[in-house]
């Protein structure tokens, strides 16, 4: 069941990634050794702030694997499907040139392993 992210305290916690989603326009079905080489590109790590409006988090980016993003900010669109947090981008070019949209879903740490 997909629903909104109904309080941004539902945001606050500790969130272990389950996926990562690169969607590529053509979706390409095979990968050579040297597209899988080049994924490597794909690394994404960065840290800061966010907002929220009740549908988009901004993330004002601090720190960044990629230098480039550091002072930017990041739209993450949100929603619950089920108890997973669902983050998505809007379709942008990626280091590796081509345009995808990513998608990160999330699960809450629960028990001694959130603190």
């Amino acid at each position: 069941m997909t629903r909104p992210v109904e309080r941004v305290e539902e945001l606050y916690g500790t969130w272990t990634l389950v996926s990562w989603t690169r969607r590529l326009p053509d979706d390409p079905t095979r990968l050579t050794d040297a597209d899988r080489a080049e994924l490597y590109n794909t690394m994404v790590a960065y840290a800061g702030t966010f907002t929220f409006d009740g549908a988009v988090a901004t993330c004002h980016v601090d720190v960044s694997w990629n230098e480039a993003w550091t002072g930017t900010a990041q739209v993450r669109h949100v929603r619950f499907e089920g108890d997973r947090l669902v983050w998505s981008t809007d379709p942008q070019t990626g280091m590796d040139g081509r345009r995808a949209q990513s998608v990160f879903v999330w699960e809450k740490l629960r028990g001694p392993a959130a603190r």
